[in-house]
């Protein structure tokens, strides 16, 4: 079922040596860290933004943050923040730290020692306090090691599970690369994710536990982190994600090579499907942004498939998958796109960076949330491997966070929702990931980066740094309201969600999808349908 390919690891140079290009087992070659070109910003620095703390150099020299993002949780009553390395380690700092970085209490940084970590962390939150911080481990180099994980406040492991891949698979992966999404499932507080086997797993998220109906299968390996919302007003929340995708028939289902946007039920059940005929490694995000606020899901593809025509889109779908619109970008949009009012028109507007790859640039772009249109494009900005967010910084609606990577500006450059530029941020500071935006305790607008930068300058090895700034006389509770899109995946349970679904019982139970319902139906001799509900089936006539 699976294509079986040989680990590849590819360095390259970026302000020195740099974590690599990695390919295994599908491995998709879009956690490159690598050199770009970019045009002279006009902006300069980013105004009234000042370093506040910075972590230096870490211990992590040779595998440093790279693709895991820093999220905000507050632990035992203190602001901070989370990220992941690929040392393995779980690092949490204090926000309103002062000068230097204060690493919170008890065994952090942490690490259970199973594998490297990509993933970005999830807060699984207690009367606003994080209870647990969730972890996936195990990246695409090292695709056979690692798991689902949870640790506790004081950064101890509460629960590990390891994905078991079908018994047909010959080559099973166990790592877990995509972000773990938190949040109900009839009922329960639940954690879900993609493996880099071949399944989607749902737990409980306090003990780690497979909820009933699952694991799913996927038939091959997932680095898109699922989004969660309710899409048809039942009150109950379903799955949204993209996977990659090997030709073959698995579990009654026919596939093809590339990859697939999927519906799936809290209780395992698929509500639909799209394929497309490139991976799709971009994290979905879901909100009221088709017309007439219609609720639909919009992603990126990946760049695996050599050739093939849905490389380099953006998509966007409705809640029965099918698609409303396709626009075609300059480079490979393997990062995950933004739903926020950028443009203070009203409406949740598509954000998007591009990688055009190896020594080459990338853009970013606002489009059109109805028809996928481009409304701007600022070109030649370097790589965006890592994914963009939105805040509104100084007051004036929000901006646009974009990580980038190129030979001459790295860090982050901020433009408006028109694609004007802002300013730039820690351009020495080499990033394949989202940046952090917070209220912090000081009530000022922070700004966390997590990266790397060369240990000893030249070509030596990378290091990973966390630096943290603020915005001053700035309003940081009004920076990440409204429709901001703070950090990856929009919240720290991850949930890809800007809102605008459908409050419960805002739609007919007869027009819900088939598979949301828990019940079945009986067609007896003459033709007539009896329903014969176990949960939320209706009655929905007899013919």
């Amino acid at each position: 079922m699976r294509a079986a390919l040989a680990a590849a690891v590819v360095l390259l140079a970026l302000l020195g040596s740099a974590p690599g290009a990695v390919a295994a087992g599908r491995a998709i070659a879009r956690s490159a860290a690598l050199p770009g070109w970019s045009r002279p910003n006009a902006s300069g620095p980013l105004a009234s933004a000042s370093l506040t703390w910075s972590t230096g150099n870490l211990p992590d020299v040779g595998q440093p943050i790279a693709l895991s993002s820093p999220v905000a949780a507050n632990i035992s009553g203190v602001p901070s923040m989370v990220v992941g390395d690929r040392r393995g380690f779980l690092y949490a700092y204090e926000l309103g730290a002062s000068g230097s970085a204060v690493s919170l209490p008890g065994a952090w940084p942490t690490t259970n020692g199973s594998g490297p970590i990509d993933s970005t962390p999830s807060v699984l939150s207690s009367n606003g306090a994080a209870a647990n911080i969730l972890v996936g481990s195990g990246n695409d180099p090292d695709p056979t090691t690692g798991g689902f994980q949870s640790f506790s406040p004081a950064g101890i492991q509460q629960w590990f599970q390891a994905p078991m891949d079908p018994p047909t698979d010959a080559s099973p992966n166990s790592g877990v690369q995509a972000g773990i999404t938190i949040g109900d499932l009839r009922g329960q507080t639940s954690a879900v994710a993609g493996s880099l086997g071949q399944v989607t797993y749902a737990l409980d998220a306090a003990s780690g536990g497979t909820l009933a109906g699952w694991p799913f299968l996927n038939t091959d390996s997932t680095h898109s982190t699922a989004a969660l919302a309710d899409l048809y007003g039942s009150g109950q929340n379903e799955i949204v994600e993209g996977s990659d995708q090997s030709a073959g028939f698995g579990a009654g289902q026919q596939y093809s090579d590339g990859g697939h946007l999927r519906i799936l039920t809290a209780s395992g059940n698929q509500v639909c499907r799209a394929d497309t005929n490139q991976t799709v490694d971009s994290s979905p995000a879901v909100g009221g942004f088709l017309t007439g606020g219609a609720t639909g899901e919009v992603v990126g593809t990946g760049s695996f498939f050599a050739g093939a025509s849905d490389t380099d889109t953006v998509r966007a779908y409705d809640s029965h998958c099918q698609l409303q619109w396709a626009s075609r970008l300059d480079g490979s949009t393997g990062s995950s796109p933004a739903l926020s009012d950028v443009r203070n028109d009203g409406r949740l507007e598509v954000v998007e960076g591009t990688d055009q790859g190896p020594g080459q640039s990338g853009s970013l772009y606002v489009l059109d949330p109805t028809s996928g249109q481009v409304l701007c494009q600022a070109p030649d900005i370097g790589r965006v491997i890592g994914s963009v967010v939105t805040a509104n910084l100084y007051g004036n609606g929000n901006d646009i966070l974009v990580p980038t990577l190129s030979n001459t500006t790295n860090g982050i450059q901020v433009f408006d929702g028109f694609c004007n530029p802002i300013g730039t941020l820690d351009t020495n500071l080499g990033l394949q990931n989202a940046p952090l935006v917070t209220d912090d305790p000081n009530g000022t607008v922070g700004i966390t980066l997590a990266g790397y930068v060369p240990s000893s300058g030249g070509n030596s090895p990378a290091v990973g740094r966390i630096d943290h700034f603020e915005i001053a006389a700035s309003n940081g509770a009004g920076a990440v309201g409204g429709s901001a899109w703070p950090m990856f995946h929009h919240d720290p349970q991850l949930t890809g969600n800007a809102g605008g679904t459908p409050p419960p019982g805002s739609v007919p139970a007869c027009a819900l999808p088939s598979a949301t319902l828990v019940g079945y139906n009986l067609v007896a001799s003459d033709g007539g349908i009896f329903s014969f509900p176990t949960g939320n089936m209706p009655f929905c006539g007899s013919t």
